[in-house]
């Protein structure tokens, strides 16, 4: 796949967490959380298509954001660049916080976040490719918000 665009080692899936249970937060050192999920290969490869640079983009959730939106027809036209497109930007924000981190309820797509803000990522993507441009802004200013705690 090429360079490594996040930090720490690729996981196949995010620790699950079923639902109508508590979750209760250990603190022991050996508890960490996922903070890199596999799977957004295909997305690279549209980027790399478009001549977009990956590389960039991990480290920037906000103007990933942007990419995504421009790319729609490409995005929203396939499930498996969706998913990976969602993957790659709950990389990029987990990669953009030290306590951020993926989980996952039952079967659900993973989410991505912190502390009381997770980002169902998946259905973020889809909807930054069908919302209006002011649901969009909120949305970047909700994560730009996030990014700063």
């Amino acid at each position: 796949m090429g360079a490594p665009f996040f930090d720490g080692r690729q996981h196949a899936s995010a620790p699950p967490i079923a639902r109508g249970v508590a979750e209760y937060e250990l603190v022991e050192p050996s508890d960490r959380p996922v903070r890199h999920l596999a799977g957004y290969e295909p997305f690279i490869a549209l980027l790399n298509r478009r001549q977009i640079d990956a590389m960039e983009l991990s480290g920037d959730p906000l103007r990933l954001v942007g990419v995504i939106r421009q790319l729609a027809p490409d995005i929203g036209s396939s499930t498996e660049v969706r998913h990976a497109a969602a993957l790659f930007f709950g990389n990029a924000l987990v990669a953009a916080r030290a306590d951020a981190g993926w989980r996952q309820y039952g079967d659900s797509f993973p989410s991505a976040g912190a502390g009381r803000q997770w980002y169902e990522v998946d259905r973020v993507v889809q909807l930054i490719l069908n919302e209006n441009d002011a649901w969009v802004d909120t949305f970047q200013l909700n994560v730009a918000m996030w990014l700063g705690d």
